[in-house]
């Protein structure tokens, strides 16, 4: 049990200075990419997964055009316009 112990000691305090020195890194700056940080949901609170599809949003939400689907760069597709 001690040699878990230790070990998981040893683990927690490598993973404690890595967390130092990236907050060390940000101090004094104003600025910082989001995307630096790594996002976490816990599996209970997922409801649903999918794909993602860049031009969902233009497909359910287009107001100009009804009947037609927009890409994500502003083109109609010419299959169902």
């Amino acid at each position: 049990m001690e040699k878990f112990l230790r070990r998981t000691r040893r683990l927690l305090d490598v993973q404690r200075a890595e967390a130092a020195e990236v907050v060390a890194g940000f101090q004094g700056r104003k600025d910082f990419d989001i995307q630096d940080w790594i996002k976490v949901i816990s599996i209970k609170e997922v409801e649903s997964a999918s794909f993602y599809d860049p031009e969902a949003y233009a497909k359910w939400f287009a107001k100009d055009l009804p009947a037609q689907v927009l890409h994500a760069n502003g083109a109609v597709d010419p299959a169902v316009a």
